[in-house]
């Protein structure tokens, strides 16, 4: 599925990605994961490399929403279930989807706002 929605100034384009896939997206300065704060102990941001399973990482006190975004871009798992987002060189995030599991992609805005 690849739906757009537009407006004079901006493009959003959304993309859903069955399992078994993987999927990348760029590190943008940081990224944001609020699925990754256990009662405020770990950062919702982060930079650099990290390894994150969905199904065993606790988030006691947000949304456990399995949902990462940077620059201009988010992604996120839509259903309950096995899922692994990984960041091995600081630069670019990829998502493992399982079979049975499905992502959403969204997009927005130009590489050259995603570079700044």
């Amino acid at each position: 599925m690849n739906n757009q929605a537009s407006n004079p100034s901006q493009t959003v384009t959304a993309t859903v990605i069955e399992g078994p896939a993987e999927f990348e997206m760029p590190l943008i300065h940081q990224a944001f994961v609020p699925f990754h704060n256990l009662w405020g102990i770990n950062s919702c941001f982060l930079r650099g490399a990290f390894d994150l399973d969905i199904e065993t990482l606790l988030a006691g006190c947000t949304s456990g929403s399995p949902v990462v975004a940077s620059g201009q871009r988010m992604a996120g798992f839509l259903r309950f279930g096995p899922g692994r987002v990984r960041c091995a060189d600081g630069k670019t995030i990829r998502f493992e989807i399982p079979e049975g599991q499905a992502l959403i992609h969204l997009s927005g805005g130009t590489e050259r706002e995603e570079t700044r």
